[in-house]
């Protein structure tokens, strides 16, 4: 037996998978429309706690549209509560949050920048979860907007399932190439998502809207949502876990977000390289794990409909033309069966035309991905240097001072620390107590990032002593960074005065109240 043969048989095998495969998926899809009718239960259920989750970076107007939805949510506001991460913002996210109200902040504040949505969300976790009182977390993108129902939707879902994942769709004002390629996808996978729960197994998390009952979180690991394919990891320890992940068909969120048809097709890459990635790192699981797990561990590598139906295509020429043997006759028509499946899998997703004609612009950007991904890490070689001179810039540019400060609440006063850190032309200000620490989000000039600081303790009943809030301080703020202004405390009140920074301290400082007093009594 030769090596075409060997090839031959394990195409053939590979082939007669995914036609069990896809039989299992178009039996399950009208099964499950029959249970989803007799099943329907449109009795309110009880109303669980729920803690909304949101993450944005630099995404003030669709955050404030997704902050509206939640807040006219059909779901008693008693037992729902929202926290938003603000991922190094530097817009004007908080301030608007703090103005419409009823949600916590949470600023997240980097050297390195953003974060990313994954890391965000272990980072919020990893401080609330062990004292959040709730039954349930709800994760959710703020590039996407959901319906009235969705919290109830949610509720009613999660009673029969602990993790479950929403039904994406694009906003129906999205007009343009990417976001049809995007409908086509999205057509496909809620068919696909909806068999596999119905035949009992588990779809992978969309990271971008799902929820999660809190008694799982506390028992399953959460250091695997850090990059992507740690994402994918997280699902795959889910189903170990004996938690199946369910696709919930009522639970809905809708992108509000225009894609370039290079960050579209790096998107795809993106994702063929956390699959790749999160395979390898679980291929032992094919050995020892049960098998609802090693199918989930496969899916990693399984093809959308277009493509697969491309494959089967170009396959089957090959198989014609170039193959003249039993086997590959067997291997042939093999390859026919998978190419009927497929067209009643894309029939049964209601594609049109414009779903065809994007299937094969996708069919294009598929060999063009494992490609990319291959030269990445040559690519990145000649990176490297470029990359070493941009850091040397960064710490050029950065600088970082401390200096401490007296904090006074009118009756004691107490020591603590003030610094200032600056990053290519933005500033933040980090208060330090016992410890503790109070961070004000990065802006281009220095007073502001001092100023929130300085609002922030006065709503405790605190305030610093230091030039900005002292009498003797002439509110002109100059310099490059607006960091200083005019100290007029010279004996006597007098018009002019020397050059001061915002955050000095001296034995002289007294309230504004107090120079007004003196003021008064000099005249």
């Amino acid at each position: 037996m030769n090596i075409i043969n060997l090839l031959l048989i394990f195409y053939s095998s590979a082939v007669l998978y995914f036609i069990v495969y896809k039989i299992t998926i178009l039996i399950n899809h009208n099964r499950g429309r029959i249970k989803e009718i007799e099943n329907r239960d449109n009795t309110i259920k009880y109303c669980q706690d729920i803690s909304i989750i949101v993450y944005s970076h630099n995404n003030c107007a669709k955050l404030m549209d997704l902050i509206e939805c939640i807040k006219k949510q059909n779901y008693p506001t008693k037992h729902y509560n929202v926290n938003v991460i603000l991922d190094n913002c530097t817009d004007e996210s908080a301030k608007k949050l703090e103005i419409i109200g009823g949600a916590r902040i949470f600023r997240l504040t980097t050297d390195e920048g953003p974060v990313g949505r994954n890391k965000g969300y272990a980072w919020l976790l990893k401080r609330v979860l062990s004292t959040e009182n709730t039954n349930i977390f709800v994760f959710i993108d703020s590039n996407y907007y959901i319906q009235n129902d969705f919290l109830q939707n949610i509720n009613n879902a999660i009673d029969k399932n602990p993790v479950i994942t929403a039904s994406i769709k694009n906003s129906e004002d999205l007009e343009d190439i990417c976001s049809d390629l995007q409908n086509t996808i999205d057509k496909i996978k809620i068919i696909t998502d909806f068999s596999r729960n119905t035949a009992g197994l588990s779809t992978f998390i969309n990271m971008a809207c799902f929820a999660i009952r809190q008694d799982v979180l506390e028992k399953v690991t959460l250091g695997f949502w850090e990059k992507d394919y740690e994402a994918l990891n997280f699902a795959i320890n889910l189903s170990k876990s004996d938690y199946k992940i369910s696709y919930a068909k009522d639970v809905k969120a809708y992108r509000q977000r225009y894609d370039s048809i290079s960050s579209f097709t790096q998107n795809i890459i993106a994702k063929f390289q956390s699959n790749t990635l999160c395979f390898i790192k679980n291929i032992k699981t094919l050995l020892t794990a049960k098998f609802t797990t090693k199918e989930f561990v496969l899916s990693l590598l399984y093809l959308n409909e277009p493509c697969f139906l491309g494959l089967m295509i170009i396959s089957a020429i090959i198989l014609k033309l170039c193959i003249n043997s039993s086997i590959g006759d067997f291997a042939y028509y093999m390859t026919l069966v998978g190419m009927l499946l497929s067209v009643f899998i894309i029939n049964i997703s209601r594609l049109n035309f414009k779903d065809f004609k994007n299937s094969l612009l996708m069919m294009l950007l598929v060999p063009i991905t494992p490609i990319y991904s291959a030269i990445s890490p040559i690519k990145n070689l000649f990176k490297f240097k470029f990359i070493e001179i941009l850091e040397e810039n960064k710490k050029i540019e950065s600088f970082k001072q401390k200096k401490d400060i007296i904090l006074t609440d009118g009756d004691r006063e107490i020591s603590c620390t003030l610094e200032v850190v600056g990053v290519k032309g933005l500033y933040k200000a980090i208060f330090t107590y016992n410890n503790k620490h109070l961070e004000s989000s990065k802006y281009s000039r220095f007073d502001l990032a001092l100023d929130e600081i300085d609002e922030k303790l006065k709503a405790h009943g605190f305030v610093m002593k230091i030039c900005l809030n002292c009498g003797y301080f002439k509110n002109d703020i100059t310099g490059d960074d607006f960091s200083c202004g005019t100290c007029v405390h010279q004996g006597r009140i007098e018009e002019q005065g020397e050059i001061t920074e915002l955050w000095d301290c001296c034995e002289n400082i007294i309230s504004a109240n107090a120079r007004k007093h003196i003021q008064n009594s000099l005249k």
